[in-house]
């Protein structure tokens, strides 16, 4: 008796951790929103392992066509709560969550606006 052999796929994470954090929503006197400048101004949610995607000329088209500049995409088990208004923070660099794209079991985050932040 021949047995078929079944190929399990792993998803591997395996290029660094992100941090995902609110937006506090503090504002200034006039009722401007405060830029984040420390983790501190930001509610902690979760950790998550990523895997980085490259990034496709098509990325940077979609990107460009809704307003924002792609600084990374990366692909990260799916976690419930996590939308456009979030951010995350990976290797002390502050990214906008500009896009997320879902799939089933995964998310892919298009990463926008880095800049360093106070840890």
């Amino acid at each position: 008796m021949i047995k078929n052999k079944t190929s399990v796929s792993y998803n591997r994470y395996n290029d660094g951790v992100a941090a995902l954090y609110s937006v506090t929503g503090e504002t200034t006197s006039f009722g401007a929103a405060k830029n984040v400048r420390a983790l501190s101004d930001m509610e902690y949610i979760c950790t998550v392992p990523f895997a980085l995607q490259s990034c496709r000329v098509e990325d940077f088209d979609f990107a460009e066509e809704n307003g924002f500049q792609l600084s990374r995409k990366v692909r990260m088990p799916l976690v419930s709560g996590i939308d456009n208004r979030k951010k995350a923070v990976i290797n002390g660099l502050l990214y906008d969550i500009s896009y997320i794209d879902y799939t089933r079991t995964e998310m892919y985050l298009y990463l926008g606006g880095e800049r360093a932040i106070d840890t």
